[in-house]
């Protein structure tokens, strides 16, 4: 065992994690120098893995927290352009269907390297998993600021989009693994929870900093001044370098802050801790092949993934194009914006306190996410009917509604995750994890690839959300799931507490 994966099993204090999952006081073992351990201390930290114990570290909170930061990095810069439509206009030339596209780049970085993201977290670990996909992180951002001419500026941020995603698809299957390794049972729920829902505070960066970084264009009927704009007055040339400016300072600040979760992941971020956290930690998984051959032979299991992942990815790029979808009832870019920040928060508080809620109520996820879908349903109906007028219109009701949709889906997330898990146990958190990815992924392409048909508008994206919510609640109500983890961590807490110590 390295001295780095030592050092929370060393470390100051006295901490004995107990059954229920708590840090109590604790017998300790006092050493000279936690940085050099000596041979009886990395003997009894042997002594204590080979007999079974069980132990709840403190750093599992510092590790949950740069995990959600790089988390709440990668989806604010993968929702860069949706609430800056308008300005990348004047910037780039870009039109909707050239953002719909530079928008599906992210999409298919997330989704090539899926496969490979699986066997990444399954078979080389945690450290290894964050190190790639921080270092993509700041790849990704920092092709951006290279330049802003229309050709090589676009390509360069289609390319910066594509890091960006395969960024996120390690990022998207990190959350279970992590607080599988490193969390006792009964914060499981809430550490993923926590974890998943760190992409809704990316996207108040996006829709607010944005936004107010950078101005929207007076008039739009012109592009780039780079590019078409001879004929334009001298008014509009200003303009369009003002925006182009603040567009590139915008860029530059998120690649700082990308650069700095890569140092934070670099100095520390251990695989796992010396002694796992619960029984069905120490478990051995299924290998790599074996894993995927179980999830695709189990019913299900995919239709678990599909329910859970096709409601996602409609709602991810429902989001991201609210201004252009709610453009006909008066909704600016700016006010997109807004939307979007009251429903990051939304989602940020109700994703988080759904998943304590849930992890008080073992053996009762599948129905807190019917109950949950059951609500969004119900919610995107209303304000389909709101935008179509067929009820009457109110930009504050609208607000509203966008935010309670972002909390309960976001609520519902992570305990979809939990619930694949626990069923496909013993397979690997990873493996699970990367086909519920695979999958929103997958159907958020096939969204984004509908808005490209010509002619067909914005009106088909509020009823397909409608019907993917109600079929993905018919699809639950009948199915049998099974808990097979925490099945196995209540047999070891019957048969008695393991006995932990903390070795400082």
């Amino acid at each position: 065992m390295s001295a780095s994966e030592r050092k929370p099993l060393l470390s100051n204090g006295s901490r004995d994690g107990r059954g229920d999952g708590r840090d109590t006081p604790g017998r300790s073992v006092q050493i000279e120098n936690a940085d050099t351990p000596s041979r009886e201390d990395a003997v009894r930290v042997g002594s204590a893995r080979a007999r079974g114990e069980t132990h709840v570290y403190a750093t599992r909170w510092w590790l949950l927290l740069v995990t959600s930061l790089c988390v709440t990095m990668q989806n604010a810069v993968w929702g860069t352009w949706g609430p800056l439509s308008k300005s990348a206009k004047v910037v780039y030339g870009w039109h909707t269907t050239m953002l719909t596209v530079v928008i599906n780049c992210g999409n298919a970085g997330v989704l090539l390297p899926l496969l490979g993201t699986g066997y990444l977290v399954s078979r080389k670990g945690l450290r290894v998993s964050m190190l790639t996909s921080s270092f993509l992180l700041a790849v990704g951002s920092g092709l951006r600021t290279i330049s802003t001419q229309p050709l090589l500026g676009t390509i360069l941020v289609c390319v910066g989009q594509f890091c960006n995603g395969a960024a996120g698809s390690v990022l998207q299957v990190i959350p279970p693994a992590l607080s599988e390794t490193w969390f006792p049972s009964n914060e499981r729920t809430t550490a993923t929870a926590i974890a998943v829902v760190a992409n809704s505070l990316g996207s108040v960066i996006a829709f607010t900093v944005g936004p107010n970084m950078v101005d929207q264009p007076k008039n739009t009927n012109w592009t780039l001044l780079n590019s078409t704009c001879d004929n334009c007055s001298e008014r509009y040339e200003k303009e369009a370098e003002n925006i182009t400016r603040q567009t590139r300072t915008y860029l530059l600040i998120d690649f700082g802050v990308c650069i700095a979760m890569f140092v934070l992941v670099a100095v520390y971020f251990p695989a796992k801790p010396p002694l796992p956290p619960s029984r069905s930690a120490k478990e051995e998984r299924l290998d790599y092949r074996t894993g995927l051959k179980s999830v695709i032979t189990q019913p299900s299991l995919l239709l678990l993934t599909a329910v859970f992942a096709v409601p996602w990815a409609v709602l991810a790029n429902w989001m991201g194009l609210m201004s252009v979808n709610f453009g006909n009832i008066g909704v600016s870019q700016k006010e997109a914006g807004f939307f979007g920040m009251y429903a990051a928060c939304g989602g940020l508080v109700g994703g988080i306190l759904i998943g304590r809620i849930a992890d008080r109520f073992p053996r009762r996820l599948k129905q807190f996410i019917v109950a949950l879908f059951i609500l969004t349903l119900l919610v995107v109906a209303w304000i389909t009917c709101m935008r179509n007028a067929y009820i009457p219109k109110s930009l504050a009701l609208l607000a509203v509604g966008v935010t309670v949709i972002a909390s309960l889906m976001n609520g519902a997330l992570p305990l979809c995750y939990e619930l694949a898990c626990e069923s496909g146990f013993p397979i690997h958190e990873g493996i699970v994890s990367t086909f519920i990815s695979i999958a929103i992924n997958a159907a958020a392409v096939i969204f984004l690839l509908v808005q490209l048909v010509p002619s067909i508008g914005v009106d088909w994206m509020n009823w397909t959300f409608v019907g993917v919510m109600g079929l993905s609640v018919l699809c639950l109500l009948p199915l049998e799931v099974r808990y097979n983890r925490s099945n196995m961590d209540d047999k070891t807490a019957r048969a008695g507490p393991d006995l932990r110590e903390t070795f400082t």
